[in-house]
This record gives structure tokens, sequence and C-alpha cells, in this order.
């Protein structure tokens, strides 16, 4: 009788006893209770390591990346040029901030002037697609002159329309903000940019060391050509009370804004907006690559979070800083406020993914 009887496997209530998985307490736990069981094994605990070792790294990396843009920023706040278009004196004092600072100054400069000797080298331009290299530079560059000519000029016409308004339209080297941009961006312009005398021409000398950390190179490309008229306007004593107070304040203010333009432009058209944007490229390309070669999707999900929010935030923030012309301690707060912000919402976003994924895993 019991031969005759026949049980259709795919019917039997039963076989999911009978072909229980045992190859491991999480299959066997889900088999059991028929739904995923969150626990932790040595497995996961090492995974957890890895996320917090990824965690560590994407930190020093951003901390990095931030600072060196600081202090970027911040040395662009600063030139070796005073008002009257002469070298500063230097203390024969051993000062190692300001060799570290010159050092950084002519890293920067160096960088860029290469790589504008690079995109408009005519050899090259003779290759197929080639001049998208200096048209995208030529836009980036323009882009930048505007946003710091427009960011500089509102303090410098109050002052200026302040002496007109005193009686002052006769005086000599009383310049309106127009033309006192376009002669600080001429000048720096064509100093770096003279056959044979630019940041990299002739670079490498006997000389070479001292002359890199010893002050700017690129400054002392383009100190001679700043005129005397950039200096302040004598006060003629048989002016009104008036008329002598709104002048010392456009000297006052042209003096600061000069010490902001200057450097500006100097970076500008020595070539930093291109080489700005070639580092936000290859700084993604590299993030995109590492995100990539990650073993799992979590971790992809990390380094993005981690280390691509931190890193594109600094970066922007270092470019916008330049373009608005911020220097100085308004570039100190500013980089060290949106670094902050950056890693809070990094830090934020990777706790809400970690705390949808263990919910999900608990169901």
């Amino acid at each position: 009788m019991a031969d005759s009887i026949s049980i259709k496997t795919e019917n039997n209530i039963y076989k999911k006893f009978t072909d229980t998985n045992f190859s491991s307490p999480k299959k066997y736990l889900q088999n059991a209770y028929g739904r995923v069981i969150h626990y932790y094994t040595d497995k996961d605990i090492s995974e957890k390591e890895r996320r917090k070792r990824i965690y560590k790294t994407s930190a020093i990396a951003a901390t990095v990346i931030g600072t060196l843009a600081l202090i970027g920023t911040v040395r662009k706040g600063k030139i070796g040029i005073d008002n009257v278009g002469k070298i500063k004196e230097r203390s024969n004092k051993f000062n190692l901030l300001n060799y570290v600072s010159n050092a950084i100054s002519n890293i920067i400069n160096i960088k860029d002037d290469y790589w504008d000797k690079f995109i408009r080298n005519e050899k090259l331009k003779k290759i197929p697609g080639f001049g998208i290299f200096e048209k995208i530079g030529d836009w980036i560059t323009n882009l930048y002159k505007t946003t710091v000519k427009s960011s500089l000029k509102g303090k410098y016409t109050e002052a200026y329309n302040d002496v007109i308004k005193a009686g002052g339209e006769k005086i000599a080297n009383l310049q309106n903000y127009g033309d006192f941009y376009s002669e600080v961006d001429k000048i720096t312009q064509s100093g770096l940019h003279q056959k044979g005398n630019r940041v990299t021409d002739k670079l490498f000398n006997k000389s070479f060391f001292s002359r890199f950390i010893g002050g700017s190179i690129a400054d002392k490309k383009i100190a001679e050509a700043f005129p005397e008229r950039f200096s302040s306007v004598q006060i003629d004593e048989k002016w009104s009370d008036g008329l002598k107070s709104a002048v010392e304040k456009f000297n006052s203010q042209r003096e600061k804004t000069y010490n902001i333009l200057a450097p500006k432009m100097r970076d500008i058209n020595c070539g930093s907006a291109p080489t700005d944007l070639l580092t936000i490229i290859i700084s993604m390309l590299g993030l995109t690559t590492s995100a990539l070669n990650a073993p799992t999707k979590e971790e992809r999900k990390s380094i993005y979070t981690n280390l691509g929010i931190p890193l594109i935030v600094t970066l922007l923030s270092t470019m916008f800083g330049t373009m608005k012309a911020f220097s100085g301690a308004k570039s100190l707060i500013f980089g060290l406020a949106t670094g902050q912000a950056a890693s809070k919402i990094a830090k934020f976003i990777d706790k809400s993914l970690s705390k949808d994924k263990t919910e999900q895993a608990d169901y």
C-alpha cells in the first residue's frame, strides 16, 4: 500500500524543513523565522571597522584638501609690491612663515604659467580639437575677471563720487574705478606675458632656490611696470576741509582695493582660473575612480558622501572666494565655515543612508 502512495515534492509542505540551510547562522535564522534577521557576526564587525577606516581616510583627505585650499586663498590676499610700484623690503631675519608663503605662492604661479603656455602652444594647436582648452581657459578667466571687477567696485566708486561731489573733478591722478581696474589688469597681463620674461622663463638656474623662497617670482615680473600714479593723491592745503576729507577717504579706499585687486589680477593673468577648473575636474575623476574601485555598493556611497561632499564644497568655495575677491581673514572664515558645513552635511547624509539600510534589513 505504501508503495502505491506517491508524494509530489512541489506540493510537499514539509520540504522546507528538510531543506533547511545550515551553511551560515544567518541563513538558518532566515529559514526558521521566514524573514531576514539583523544581527552582528565577525564579518559584520569587520565591515564596520572597514567603514570606519574609510571615514577616517575621507576626513583626513578632506582636511588636507581644505587646508591647502585655505592656504592658497589666504595667500592670494597678499602681494609683494606696494602702492608706488616698488618691491617691499624684506627683513633679513629668518622667518619660516614667509619662506613657506613664498614657496606656496611660487608653486601656484609656476603651475599656472606652465599650463597657460601649454594650452597656447602654436604647434599643439594644430592638433584637431586641442583649441578647446584655450577657449575654455579664456572663458573661465573672463568669468573670474568680471566677477572680481564687480566685487570691488562698490566702495571704490562711492569714495570716488564723494571726491567729485566735494569739487575734486580736476584732480590729476584721480581715477574712476573702470580706468583703475583696466590699468591694473593691463599692467599685470603685459608684465606676466612678456616673451622671455614669464614666470617660468629661465626659471631653473643657480639662484633658483633663493628666489623660490625669497619672494614672489611673479611679483618681481610686474613690480617695475606699476607707475607711481597708484600712489596716494596729494592733498593741497588750499582745498576745502570737505574735499580734504573726501580725498583722504579715497586714498584709503583705493589702497585697500589695490591691495586686493593687484594680487588677484596677478594670479588670474598668470593663469589661475583654468588650473582651478582643472583641479576640480581631476579631483572629481580621482573621486569617481576611487568609488568605482570600492568592493561594495555601500562603500561607494560612503566615499561619495564622506569625501565627495567636502571635496566639492571646498573646491567650489575656494573658486567662489577668489572670484568674489575675498582675502585674509574673510577667506579663512569663509573657508572654515563652508568646510564645517560640508562635513556636517556629509555625516548627516551618511547616517541617514546607514539608518535606512538598517531598517530595511530588520524587515
